[in-house]
């Protein structure tokens, strides 16, 4: 009798075990928060997906912090790419994605944002060789990219130009390695300059090398190619879960940014970060201490707070700084209302319609006044939170 006892109790205790097993193993690994609930008199259903991501302003000088970015950046991926499978998703709009010709040659595209990532990891510090993989094989390459970044920024808009030649000569001044000609074309983009000028001049001087090398094109070819297919390899996430999907076409890309307004919130949020550190600058000549000083960056500007930077010294400062920030935030809201208003026009038959984007934005209130203004084309709204 004990052990038929025995034998039950713990064939039940199998038979739990399994059944929790299997339950852990089909557990989803992403919650789909219903942000604004679908009803029947909505057209299309708006998923988020946060994520981690390489951003232009990365300033990492330390290899740990690069090693940490990394993984973080790798991790969010990966579950974008898995939970998108599961999803069986067939579109997805994309930040930092500003045409749907990426779909054309979506390995490209990966590399080349693969390649920038690194570079801006990489920026002041002992790299390892896979980040200078790109730039240390060939100059040119740097010059390139270099050239091409002016390029863009230059169409779009010039303050913009200036922030990166500034950029660019702090890497110069980090020891990074450039040619003679690079330096000298850098050193002259001032104000006082025209920069149409010196970016044909640097044009100029990149064809002038290409022609020199023209005897090891095919080589130069040939190596790049296996440069791109080791950095794909090693860098699989880099670029992005939905871009990794559409080189495998699993997904179409559709472009979840304008070119135009990105320069512009970029310009912004520079004149932001500038504001920023030039009011901790007049703080610290005060000595104000950072506790004291928190207040103004965490608290939304009131007139006790106009007062209380006045009593201690950094009205002016201050008043920068929050005028700044209000550019910046009213330029990110402008960008993802484009993002909004593309998913309105999107004609597909898809309902659920995937966005990947930042975890910082938030399009509650872009989804909500796009709703109020457009009945006929009402947006659900759903927020993936990964476990």
């Amino acid at each position: 009798m004990n052990r038929i006892i025995f034998g039950t109790i713990v064939g039940i205790i199998g038979v739990l075990a399994f059944v929790m097993y299997m339950h852990h193993k089909n557990a989803k690994e992403y919650v789909v928060n219903r942000v604004i609930p679908c009803t029947q008199n909505h057209v299309r259903h708006m998923i988020f997906f946060p994520q981690s991501h390489i951003v232009s302003y990365l300033s990492i000088n330390n290899p740990m912090e690069t090693a940490s970015l990394l993984e973080r950046i790798t991790h969010s991926q990966k579950q974008i790419y898995r939970a998108l499978i599961d999803m069986q998703a067939k579109v997805v709009f994309a930040e930092g994605c500003t045409s749907s010709s990426i779909n054309d040659d979506v390995d490209s595209a990966r590399i080349a944002q693969i390649k920038e990532g690194l570079f801006l990891l990489g920026n002041g510090i002992n790299m390892s060789e896979d980040i200078t993989l790109f730039f240390s094989r060939y100059e040119i390459s740097r010059e390139e990219f270099i050239y091409n970044r002016l390029q863009f920024l230059y169409k779009i808009n010039k303050d913009s130009v200036r922030e990166r030649v500034s950029d660019y000569k702090k890497y110069l001044a980090n020891g990074v390695h450039v040619s003679d000609d690079v330096r000298e074309v850098i050193a002259r983009m001032d104000d006082n300059h025209l920069f149409a000028d010196e970016i044909q001049l640097f044009r100029k001087k990149i064809d002038a090398k290409k022609r020199q090398l023209n005897d090891k094109i095919e080589d130069i070819k040939n190596q790049r190619t296996a440069d791109d297919e080791r950095l794909l390899r090693s860098y699989p996430y880099l670029s992005g879960g939905s871009l990794k999907l559409a080189s495998e076409g699993k997904i179409y890309i559709l472009p979840g940014e304008d070119s135009v307004l990105n320069a512009q919130a970029f310009a912004l949020r520079d004149e932001y970060k500038k504001s920023a550190m030039l009011l901790n600058k007049k703080a610290s000549s005060l000595e104000i201490s950072p506790d004291a000083i928190s207040v103004f960056f965490t608290e939304n500007a009131t007139v006790d707070l106009v007062e209380k930077a006045k009593g201690i010294g950094i009205l002016s400062e201050y008043r920068v700084f929050v005028e700044s920030k209000k550019a910046f935030e009213e330029m990110q809201e402008k960008r993802e209302d484009f993002l909004v208003a593309s998913l309105a026009r999107y004609t597909g038959e898809n309902f659920d319609v995937p966005v990947t984007f930042g975890a910082n934005h938030d399009f509650v209130n872009n989804v909500t006044s796009h709703n109020n203004r457009h009945p006929d084309s009402q947006i659900c709204l759903s927020r993936i939170e990964f476990r």
